[in-house]
């Protein structure tokens, strides 16, 4: 991940859905992330969403982590 990349992430506010995503099967149908994946595959930005994606599961993983940890202490 470039510091570009890491910048972005944490500089991007967190995502609100309106719907309730109770598993991941049904995040994929979200008419929001069906029209994500249609602009990333019409505009030919696959490398581009992978290295974001990247990014934002790393973000993730690492607020777990931390999280955990802070739950470990108490």
């Amino acid at each position: 991940m470039t510091t570009e990349t890491a910048a972005i992430v944490e500089s991007t506010p967190e995502i609100i859905l309106d719907v309730p995503v109770r598993r991941v099967k049904n995040f994929r149908e979200l008419p929001d992330i069906e029209n994500f994946y249609r602009f990333i595959y019409e505009n030919d930005l696959r490398r581009e969403a992978k290295l974001l994606l990247e990014a934002v599961w790393t973000a993730f993983i690492k607020r777990k982590k931390h999280q955990k940890k802070a739950e470990t202490r108490h």
